[in-house]
């Protein structure tokens, strides 16, 4: 069973929004489109941040404000479970 969807994460206290979306495979694709995510980290309208990658292996960050290309945001297998 693949699960997939939308979530949206808000900071009361900041204001800041993460939206993220958790695709599904694509019927007619090969690994790489598996455990994709992307997203957008907001204050109020304006994206500061865009998130893409492989939940399961790392997400990258690309900074609009900075310009500065894609940073390492989540790295999953530094993380032993």
């Amino acid at each position: 069973m693949e699960l997939g969807g939308s979530i949206s994460v808000v900071c009361d206290r900041t204001s800041y929004t993460a939206d993220l979306e958790f695709k599904l495979k694509p019927f007619l694709a090969g690994a790489d489109s598996m455990n994709v995510c992307t997203g957008k980290i907001k204050l109020g309208k304006e994206t500061l941040a865009d998130l893409t990658g492989h939940w399961d292996s790392a997400i990258y960050l690309n900074d609009r404000q900075t310009g500065v290309g894609l940073h390492t945001f989540f790295y999953f297998t530094l993380f032993r479970f």
